[in-house]
């Protein structure tokens, strides 16, 4: 009887110190205080992914995106600055027609203020200023006569890259391409060139300009990169789209300078389709040059050697596929050598059956993970470790559709932020589920307020009747309590320096 008496005691007493010692770990920490926002911007669907930076000097992170209504129609809202802190709008910029791409930033008013570069459909392209939203040069003014449909000198501006100063006005220029024309019908192959161009940041002048080396159209967003650190750089693009071919090129970035193409290299063949979305460069045979992961709208993932442009594995599911995102890189095998994530829909655009996710090994491209999940979207994922055990965890946009039928038939659609934990290999709901749909905007994780605790933003359409409502904006802040450990190196499209390059943290 004195044994168990002792022995209850100690247990007690054992119990007593874990909530001691557990109650001053607790003082010790930083309180976690959740700051979250969420507005609704109803005139407006969001066609671009968000970006953080301070506009307001306050501390405090920023978001900047375009957007835009159906296509062709005016809005006052093509790009939007909301405050990072309360979810505000600081300011906002009219367009005649939908922004797409994502926004780079570089103060060129020399007021210690970033400002804002964006474009977007029918040859929107724009430097505005941070501070208040006034626009510094248009690419092109709008006339009210301006035939934006026909005229096949109003093409499309997708989201742009720093390149060195090349106009001598002190300020690193714009690397940009050029292509897509609206009219041109499925399998027209009477197109115009898609072009890359050389834009002055300070002057919107138009300095160089190059057509793809096979005269075919292009809707990516292009990647430069010095390869071999010999101020020799490389600017990756891709030519075809949805209904017609094209392929991977690496052109010289001396060839733009000189606007004639010299010693152009065709990295891969899209086969009856093209490459719509922009790659992710990464070492993956650890020979110290970043190598070319991209995937081809014919549903293939394709790793390029960045040193011999040889093929190193591709992985394809098959007849009836087609991707429209990014790559996602990150560590999820538990080795060093950087993994991809990537979705693939069953079915031709715009009628996606269902999505199947796969996670591809880089070392060999053995797939590792395959799931089916929700319905189209080309919202590219992001990446980040929530569960600090050292493997990445994937975070995507899901659309789902219901159809029911109350005299007629009708689909109703929802949307969510689900997260896949490779180590348990099953998704998790992180935001939502919400009504409506999220075409294509990447969510956005960052630390906004600089508190040590990850924040995430989140845009969607809530209208869920209609899948391209292209109204009805809602836009999230969820400060979630997982703290802040290292870099976000994948936290938005195109990765944490908006180049499409995956290094990870030492």
């Amino acid at each position: 009887m004195q044994l168990k008496i002792l022995k209850k005691a100690l247990n007690i007493l054992l119990d007593t110190i874990i909530v001691l010692v557990t109650i001053v770990l607790l003082s010790s920490c930083s309180t976690f205080d959740s700051d979250n926002w969420r507005i609704r911007i109803p005139e407006i669907g969001m066609t671009s992914s968000l970006r953080p930076v301070d506009l307001n000097g306050d501390g405090v992170l920023d978001l900047v995106a375009g957007g835009g209504g159906p296509e062709f129609r005016e809005t006052d809202y093509g790009v939007m600055a909301i405050d990072g802190s309360n979810g505000e709008l600081l300011w906002k910029v009219g367009t005649w027609n939908q922004v797409v791409s994502s926004p780079v930033f570089k103060d060129i008013t020399s007021d210690g203020i970033p400002d804002v570069f964006i474009g977007g459909r029918s040859a929107i392209f724009m430097a505005i200023d941070g501070r208040n939203g006034n626009v510094i040069w248009q690419y092109l003014s709008y006339e009210s006569e301006m035939d934006l449909i026909n005229d096949t000198s109003y093409l499309n501006f997708y989201t742009p890259q720093f390149v060195e100063d090349v106009d001598d006005d002190g300020y690193d220029d714009l690397l940009v391409s050029f292509g897509g024309f609206f009219k041109a019908g499925t399998g027209d192959p009477e197109r115009p060139s898609g072009q890359l161009m050389l834009i002055s940041s300070k002057s919107g002048e138009v300095l160089r300009k190059l057509k793809m080396p096979d005269g075919r159209e292009t809707y990516m967003s292009p990647i430069i990169h010095d390869f071999h650190k010999n101020n020799k750089p490389d600017i990756i693009i891709g030519t075809g789209g949805e209904s017609l071919p094209g392929e991977l090129y690496r052109i010289k970035y001396e060839d733009l300078l000189a606007e004639k193409l010299s010693d152009t290299i065709s990295l891969a063949f899209g086969g009856k389709k093209g490459f719509i979305a922009p790659p992710v460069l990464a070492d993956i045979n650890s020979d110290g040059i970043l190598d070319i992961i991209v995937n081809s709208v014919d549903g293939r993932m394709i790793s390029i050697d960045g040193e011999t442009n040889e093929t190193i594995w591709v992985v394809s599911l098959g007849d009836g596929f087609e991707v429209y995102t990014m790559p996602a890189p990150g560590i999820f095998t538990g080795d060093s050598t950087p993994d991809f994530y990537g979705s693939f829909g069953k079915g031709v655009w715009p009628d996606s059956e269902f999505i199947v996710h796969i996670i591809v090994d880089g070392k060999d491209g053995k797939v590792v993970f395959s799931d089916s999940v929700g319905v189209f979207q080309y919202a590219s994922p992001i990446v980040y470790d929530l569960t600090k055990n050292g493997i990445d965890e994937v975070i995507i946009v899901n659309n789902d559709a219901k159809k029911v039928t109350e005299g007629m038939e009708l689909t109703l659609y929802k949307n969510e932020v689900l997260v896949l934990d490779i180590e348990k290999k099953e998704f998790g709901v992180l935001l939502g589920p919400y009504k409506g749909s999220n075409l294509g905007s990447t969510p956005l994780i960052t630390d906004l307020d600089n508190d040590g605790f990850i924040d995430i933003i989140y845009c969607y359409m809530e209208d869920q009747g209609n899948f391209y409502s292209f109204k009805e904006t809602r836009m999230e802040r969820m400060e979630l309590q997982v703290a802040k450990k290292d870099s976000i190196i994948w936290g938005t499209y195109m990765g944490i320096n908006y180049d499409g390059i995956y290094i990870q943290n030492d």
